[in-house]
């Protein structure tokens, strides 16, 4: 007799914390911060760890130190060291390695993956099968196959391809492509969108050293 008891007690609680629940926005609501946090699955978008964070999965607020993830974490700002054992989103600062993919809005620092999908990196970028950023690849970028992006700056590095749609810098590949070139290709087959016809495909080597035009009305 004793079970249907506790069970009820059990229900009546969890009945009363859904529905007593804050309804404050959570925009205004301030960050609840420790040092380690442990969680099986982390979905408390208002809290922060300065220190430790480990998850099967989390998506808090703000990590500053080291996150470790089984599977993954989709964490708003996050600073120091991420590791996760497939996926991570968010926006990372530091040393960021992911078993599968990185998906981060925005990577500063160094992001390891066998795919590298996000939208802006900055700094080292080492992809096991491809880097494909979004908006912008910038600094040093490694990828087993392929590096594409609507803009490069820095060096590109590749076995197979390496395609832009504006490059400022070193592209080396078997196939280097850029509709608009600032800087130099090497590779056995080098395109450049913005060289006259006769240069724009070029065996082993192709540079176009012209300044951009910031014409606005040619943007």
């Amino acid at each position: 007799m004793q079970l249907p008891f506790i069970l009820a007690i059990i229900l009546s609680f969890g009945f009363v914390h859904v529905y007593s629940q804050d309804n404050t926005p959570e925009s205004t609501k301030p960050l609840k911060c420790n040092v380690v946090s442990f969680h099986f699955v982390e979905q408390d978008t208002l809290r922060c760890t300065n220190g430790i964070s480990f998850a099967a999965y989390q998506c808090p607020k703000k990590v500053d130190g080291l996150s470790l993830s089984l599977l993954g974490s989709e964490i708003s700002q996050s600073t120091g060291i991420s590791i996760n054992g497939i996926y991570s989103g968010g926006s990372h600062n530091g040393l960021s390695i992911n078993g599968i993919c990185n998906n981060n809005v925005q990577n500063n620092g160094v992001s390891i993956a066998l795919l590298n999908i996000g939208d802006f990196y900055s700094g080292l970028t080492i992809g096991g099968f491809t880097n494909y950023a979004r908006q912008r690849i910038q600094g040093l970028s490694f990828a087993t196959f392929y590096n594409n992006s609507p803009e490069q700056k820095g060096i590109a590095l590749s076995l197979l391809h390496n395609s832009f749609n504006e490059q400022s810098g070193v592209a080396i590949s078997v196939f280097n492509k850029a509709e608009e070139l600032h800087g130099f290709q090497f590779g056995l087959l080098n395109f450049a969108g913005n060289n006259r016809k006769l240069f724009q495909w070029l065996p082993f080597f192709n540079f176009n050293l012209r300044k951009r035009d910031h014409n606005p009305t040619n943007q």
